[in-house]
């Protein structure tokens, strides 16, 4: 697994090498916003658990949206295009919170203007950013893809809320988003390096119909048809929502009962997501040995022993404690990541990759939203450490989504389930 990732041929692939730099960089930007955001709403504008949940739901209200109607627009239109107007519009808001700051005009409704906003041209970006790998990495090297992008996840949660940390401490948190504005830039300037020419061919549709109302169904349809695939957004739906019931709470208790500074909070979450690279490296000889029906399970089981841990910082040694969660969400993670998105890569026609796409970003960011704002809600009523112990109580409930389907069996590609209209040279537009 470690070669896949330091070796392959995909190092020879100019096209997925600037991708996968551009992606990686603006990566642990997203994970440096993702803690530096919330500690804007706590320690400036002394934000509540449910102003914490709006904040991080904000991100996500209108990506259901956007997301089923965006992947017909991104089967339809230059790709290319798509992508850096979606990255460089990112910019542009990011900036806002620190001139906001400089200007003393910051407010909690700027907070939530820009994470919606953002949210939304996520939902544009990764719908074209999937159908953009389609076209650059050739089928028979989409799981080695999968691995090097999964390492650049995990970099951007090891280095992105350590980078938080320090530069919060050092410049101050709204400063700090300058730091992601500019990964955007590199990505989108990446993206627009891309030797070819933009996909300017229009796709049949999935029912011989191009309407708005058919592009919003068409991935839904589509995954419903593949029950394997159905079964895994709905458990991945259910781990989303209850992580992020934990995750409206987390630094309203780390900061407030742990007394522990962001600089303290932002190193041991960084370092924690050794536990991501770890994952990488055991993902592929476990999913071998075991399959990765069971791999799916385990995945569980960790993330809810990661849950389970929060609650027992208030017993003694909260850093380790921290510590030992983090690097235990990073694994699970890493192994739900590796064990599924190959698959829903090999097994979607690559005509219909941005509407599936755009369509399970949908549901799964309609679960994170609805965790968020359920988490901060109840954080607000019951207080935070109750909603901790719900959310580790109600993670195990995703591994029933398996009940009485082979393990074994899960994810094995069949004949007819995989459609492909990529030339076996590979692509040679986009």
């Amino acid at each position: 697994m470690t070669a896949s990732v330091i070796t392959g041929r995909l190092w020879r692939n100019d096209r997925f090498l600037r991708l996968w730099f551009g992606i990686t960089v603006s990566s642990v930007g997203t994970y440096l916003s993702i803690f530096a955001l919330p500690t804007i709403a706590i320690t400036l504008l002394h934000a509540q658990p449910y102003q914490i949940g709006i904040l991080g739901a904000a991100e996500f209200i209108a990506a259901p949206f956007v997301g089923f109607l965006a992947g017909g627009f991104v089967d339809r239109h230059p790709t290319r295009l798509i992508s850096v107007i979606a990255d460089f519009a990112r910019v542009a808001t990011l900036a806002s919170i620190p001139i906001a700051f400089a200007t003393h005009n910051l407010t909690l409704w700027q907070l939530y203007a820009v994470s919606g906003v953002n949210g939304g041209l996520s939902a544009l970006f990764g719908a074209g950013i999937l159908r953009l790998y389609r076209v650059v990495v050739r089928r028979e090297d989409l799981v080695e893809a999968s691995i090097k992008l999964s390492a650049s996840q995990a970099i951007g949660e090891l280095g992105g809320p350590s980078l938080a940390g320090v530069l919060i401490t050092r410049v101050g948190a709204p400063l700090a988003i300058v730091a992601d504005a500019v990964s955007y830039l590199v990505s989108g300037l990446m993206i627009l390096s891309l030797p070819g020419h933009n996909m300017s061919a229009t796709p049949r549709p999935f029912d011989g119909h191009a309407t708005w109302k058919t592009d919003a169904t068409d991935g839904i349809r589509f995954i419903r048809s593949r029950p394997m695939l159905w079964r895994l957004l709905v458990a991945t739906s259910i781990l989303n929502f209850t992580f992020q019931m934990t995750m409206a709470n987390w630094l309203v208790f780390a900061y407030g009962r742990l007394g522990q500074t962001p600089e303290t909070v932002g190193l041991l979450t960084g370092l924690g997501e050794l536990g991501a690279f770890l994952g990488i490296v055991l993902a592929l000889p476990l999913a071998r040995g075991i399959g990765t029906g069971w791999m799916l399970i385990i995945a569980t089981l960790i993330g809810t022993l990661a849950r389970c841990l929060i609650p027992l910082t208030l017993l003694g040694n909260p850093r380790m404690v921290i510590f030992a969660s983090m690097f235990a969400t990073g694994l699970s993670t890493t192994f739900l990541i590796l064990t599924s998105s190959s698959l829903w890569q090999s097994l979607t026609p690559i005509e219909l990759l941005g509407r599936v796409s755009a369509a399970r970003y949908a549901v799964l960011t309609a679960s994170i939203a609805l965790g968020l704002l359920i988490g901060g809600a109840l954080g607000s009523a019951i207080g935070v450490l109750p909603v901790l112990i719900i959310g580790a109580a109600l993670t195990p409930l995703s591994a029933l989504v398996w009940f009485g389907v082979p393990l074994r069996k899960v994810y094995e590609p069949m004949a007819d389930d995989f459609v492909d209209l990529t030339p076996a040279s590979g692509p040679t537009e986009m």
